[in-house]
């Protein structure tokens, strides 16, 4: 009972009394002295399960690539920041009931006497909740400091400098990885070092350390100027920019900021290209067939102009193979006028749609084209999870027979 005590006189719990010794002591109290009816279960929130599908975390490809080359081991980053030390779960299922015309004035006058024995049975409940509130402000208090002295470790750990004997100290092991990085880097004599953009700002001291002369930045039309100005070393001699600049722009995660009068979405790529200065277009493309690529340059105003193909993209019965079940087209439009459906966060999606463009993948895996092959896009985040649902339901109760596949092939051949 001594710290039951101390709590009542407002003095701090010892340094070698641990919140899971108290947390003990509270519920032997609870379960040994209360006495009956005093004890009450705390109602916890019920989990609300509405029977709707889990929504999925729309990352792009190039952030989930991201996320796997800085965190090789899985863990590594989130590690180094984590609490460590034995998890004690800060919960509690019982309290005593209370009394709703006891205050704590009067608590603290009952519990002049030192035999806690003398506090009537009915009010044991009241005192008991009292004693839990007093230490719970002695807890918050503590770790309070706690956090503080964890932060203030956390930080020195990632901006502390080396120190001249390169020891191994938990707040310089960031900077030691670095210095050895840096040492294996000029021993094997690499050339090119490759990350993401996120990298170029997250290890901008290891690069500069490396002094290099030339950067080169990938998608350079997708990338904010604040990105590539932080690649911008003291010791850059050249600086190579590669994308499109009519395609995406930059994203910056405040909206507000890519319109007037901030246009941060206008990356320094596609700037310099509206100021006039000389760049260089690739004008013949390996990736599109014909068609595709004539719908870029429609005169009068074409998306591309001078556009060509590589002889490669000709060659189709090799490279470029008619899809099977099409008869020979390539592309088409399909118009229709059915109506749309709003989810409650106000994204559209079309259900009838949907299920035509299932049946069309449906229709492609019957004549014997493999469902890896085939990429669905869409621009609303409400009709991928319905187009994954109606597509798998198809592929898993339809498949097609030898007969059906060798028959498709002898309808799709050109004619003569």
């Amino acid at each position: 009972m001594l710290f039951l005590a101390r709590m009542v006189k407002r003095e701090p719990l010892s340094k070698h009394v641990s919140f899971s010794i108290v947390s003990f002591w509270l519920k032997l109290i609870l379960l040994l002295g209360l006495g009956e009816g005093q004890v009450a279960r705390l109602e916890t929130t019920p989990h609300v399960n509405l029977g709707l599908p889990m929504e999925e975390i729309d990352l792009e490809f190039e952030q989930l690539q991201e996320l796997e080359l800085e965190s090789p081991n899985g863990q590594a980053d989130k590690d180094i920041d984590a609490m460590q030390g034995v998890f004690i779960e800060f919960q509690r299922q019982l309290t005593g009931n209370a009394n709703l015309a006891l205050d704590e004035k009067r608590i603290r006058k009952m519990l002049r006497s030192q035999n806690l024995y003398s506090v009537p049975a009915g009010n044991r409940g009241s005192v008991y909740r009292y004693f839990e509130r007093v230490i719970d402000r002695q807890m918050e208090q503590q770790l309070k400091v706690l956090f503080q002295q964890f932060q203030a470790i956390v930080d020195e750990y990632k901006i502390t400098k080396v120190s001249p004997t390169m020891s191994f100290c938990n707040s310089q092991l960031t900077i030691c990885k670095w210095e050895t990085n840096f040492r294996l880097i000029r021993h094997l004599g690499i050339k090119v070092v490759g990350c993401t953009t996120t990298g170029l700002s997250k290890y901008r001291g290891l690069l500069s350390a490396l002094d290099p002369r030339t950067l080169l930045i990938e998608e350079a039309a997708e990338t904010l100027e604040g990105t590539v100005i932080a690649g911008m070393f003291d010791s850059l001699e050249q600086l190579i920019l590669v994308g499109d600049h009519q395609q995406l722009q930059a994203h910056c995660n405040v909206g507000a900021l890519e319109d007037e009068p901030y246009y941060l979405s206008i990356s320094m790529f596609e700037r310099l290209i509206l100021n006039s200065l000389p760049f260089t277009m690739l004008n013949e493309q390996r990736r599109m067939i014909s068609d595709v690529r004539k719908l870029l340059c429609i005169e009068p105003e074409p998306f591309y102009r001078n556009l060509h193909d590589h002889p490669s993209v000709l060659d189709r019965a090799n490279n470029r193979a008619p899809v099977p079940g099409m008869g020979g087209r390539d592309t088409y439009f399909f118009h229709h006028t059915w109506p749309e459906s709003r989810n409650p966060d106000s994204s559209r999606y079309n259900l009838d749609e949907a299920e035509m463009i299932a049946g069309f993948f449906n229709y492609l895996v019957l004549n014997g084209v493999e469902h890896a092959k085939i990429t669905v896009l869409t621009v609303s985040q409400s009709a991928h999870p319905i187009l994954r649902i109606r597509t798998n339901a198809k592929i898993v109760l339809q498949r097609p027979t030898q007969d059906y596949l060798e028959r498709a092939q002898e309808t799709s051949r050109p004619a003569g």
